[in-house]
């Protein structure tokens, strides 16, 4: 069922970043969201990320792109960006609340095995 062309406060272009914990360190994943539509609680839209150095050296350069669909209740919502990149699938979840233009709360990248961070991004 597709979603009414409604324009919501989740609405737009988000650039931010999901900082992880991967052993040895804190590193960060580059976060793109395109929400192009929101309506009767849900988002879809687009989205890419590119891993941290350290989670993946031979794919660091890589850009995974794919669908952003989530669901959303007041200011917070649950996203969830699949992106592929040759033939690799890495999913990125993120628990986030809308403060005005900015977006905060948690991530899980799923790779090679889930790692988990916190996530901003702005508009």
């Amino acid at each position: 069922m597709a979603l009414p062309a409604c324009r919501g406060p989740f609405v737009g272009a988000w650039t931010g970043t999901c900082e992880v914990f991967a052993d040895p360190g804190f590193w960060t994943v580059d976060v793109d969201l395109d929400i192009q539509r929101q309506g009767a609680g849900r988002v879809v839209g687009e989205g890419a990320l590119v891993l941290g150095q350290a989670l993946r050296p031979d794919l660091a350069d890589s850009t995974f792109e794919g669908p952003v669909t989530g669901e959303v209740l007041g200011d917070a919502a649950d996203l969830r960006l699949e992106g592929v990149s040759g033939g690799y699938l890495v999913v990125l979840d993120a628990e986030a609340r809308r403060h005005g233009d900015t977006l905060t709360g948690s991530c899980t990248v799923d790779f090679i095995g889930d790692v988990e961070g916190d996530f901003e991004a702005e508009r």
